[in-house]
């Protein structure tokens, strides 16, 4: 079976250690965040180790848990790892 395009394509991996620095400091635990945006702790640690993207509606919930600015967004969320 012949494989689609897709599958030579590099995947994106993001640096979320901005991100996990504003949780800290708002968050004790990760599972608090998990619960205020409404997915389970597992999903959000899956996304912060780039198994999975986030959502639009997580990302602006995030944003919105921890009292930041939308103008954080690309910071937080799509610097690329090198």
């Amino acid at each position: 079976k012949k494989k689609g395009w897709w599958c030579y394509m590099k995947r994106t991996v993001f640096d979320y250690s901005n991100l996990r620095g504003e949780i800290k400091k708002k968050y004790n635990k990760l599972e608090d965040l998990a619960s205020d945006i409404g997915v389970c702790p597992s999903t959000l640690s899956t996304k912060l180790a780039n198994g999975t993207s986030f959502s639009n509606d997580q990302i602006s919930k995030i944003v919105k848990c921890l009292n930041l600015s939308f103008d954080n967004i690309p910071l937080l969320f799509f610097v690329q790892k090198l």
